[in-house]
């Protein structure tokens, strides 16, 4: 607010619901009117007063109705702040985040479209609107949540706006292209990879998600042999990854290459027989293993060590999927479906 004379401030920051490590410099704690403090308003008021050249009968009157005017102001202040918008502050971040948090530990998916939507409505955002980033977390987090939960076209959306505050962010942009993917946007898709490899060109070779994405976007275009050649590439690149192996030899076996498999899978056992770690992704890729390779002693090794695991249901149906399809292309024997089926506690065996 400006004044007259040269003592007048030229400057009267007013703060609201900012705690003094929240002011921003160059402003000190001792600079700002805390907007809803009473001392403060009338502080104000009386400064504001004593500033401008107001005559004498005038200045007495104003003085008279202060009163009135700083209680009506405190009235009409808390009322809109009660109603305004969430600020996008450090605290407000971090407890939504807590409570995706929630949601993500109990696997409860199905309730991110009512997270989300009081989201936005906490922030001010009309969820028919066009929505603005918020935060990166939020909505990585978010996505994810819509992502496990099956809704691919909200999961996309909320990469987008992730990807709008992290443009370079090849994670951001790997969960973006999958989402794509799922949605079956396989240009879309195409044109992530392309950035991805334009901020690194290695990116698909030293890197085992983003080589699986880039193959798995071949193999949803009906190119299996450019998706054999991108795992091949990534898994001499990484040669303790036994994801990348797992998967080189599903698509062998997709491309009728038994053989190929069986060889691939026969160095996927070595692998994990020199691997301390134990999880259940490891146990799901040595039963595919021993499944192709007909290692009925590692079949049973790991069938054993899924039934201990605590697998989750969205695990569960995954692991007897690629299971099923290494059975039916390699010719295996069927019965280990329901052997596996009764491991992961699946109730039909036909999933």
């Amino acid at each position: 607010m400006g004044g007259e004379g040269a003592g007048a401030r030229k400057l009267r920051p007013i703060s609201y619901k900012l705690r003094g490590a929240e002011i921003p410099a160059p402003f000190g704690r001792d600079q700002i009117t805390d907007g809803l403090a009473d001392a403060d308003a009338h502080r104000l008021f009386e400064d504001l007063l004593q500033q401008f050249s107001v005559p004498q009968d005038r200045l007495i009157r104003a003085a008279q109705k202060l009163e009135g005017a700083r209680t009506a102001y405190l009235t009409r202040a808390r009322e809109a702040l009660r109603i305004s918008p969430l600020l996008v502050t450090e605290a407000a971040v971090q407890e939504w985040l807590e409570r995706i948090d929630s949601l993500e530990s109990e696997a409860r998916y199905s309730e991110t479209n009512e997270l989300h939507d009081w989201l936005n409505l906490a922030f001010g955002r009309n969820r028919h609107g066009e929505e603005r980033p918020l935060d990166l977390r939020i909505h990585r987090r978010i996505g994810e949540l819509y992502s496990r939960g099956g809704n691919a076209e909200r999961a996309a959306r909320e990469f987008e706006l992730a990807r709008q505050l992290a443009p370079r962010d090849i994670y951001v942009l790997r969960r973006l292209g999958k989402a794509y993917l799922d949605q079956r946007r396989l240009d879309d898709a195409g044109a992530i990879l392309d950035l991805i490899a334009e901020l690194d060109a290695d990116a698909f070779v030293r890197n085992s998600e983003n080589a699986a994405l880039k193959a798995r976007w071949h193999r949803d275009k009906g190119d299996l042999a450019k998706a054999a050649a991108v795992l091949h590439a990534a898994a001499e690149a990484n040669p303790t990854s036994y994801y990348l192996a797992d998967l080189l030899g599903q698509v062998q076996l997709e491309r009728g290459h038994v053989e190929e498999a069986k060889s691939t899978y026969r160095g996927v056992l070595n692998l994990l027989g020199r691997i301390r770690d134990r999880n259940v992704w490891l146990a799901a890729s040595g039963l595919t293993a021993a499944v192709v390779t007909g290692d009925v002693p590692l079949q049973v090794t790991y069938l054993s060590a899924l039934a201990a695991a605590s697998v989750t249901e969205e695990q569960a149906e995954s692991i007897h999927r690629g299971v099923s399809g290494a059975v039916n292309r390699s010719g295996a024997d069927l019965s280990i479906l329901n052997r596996l089926a009764i491991a992961l506690k699946i109730p039909d065996g036909s999933k």
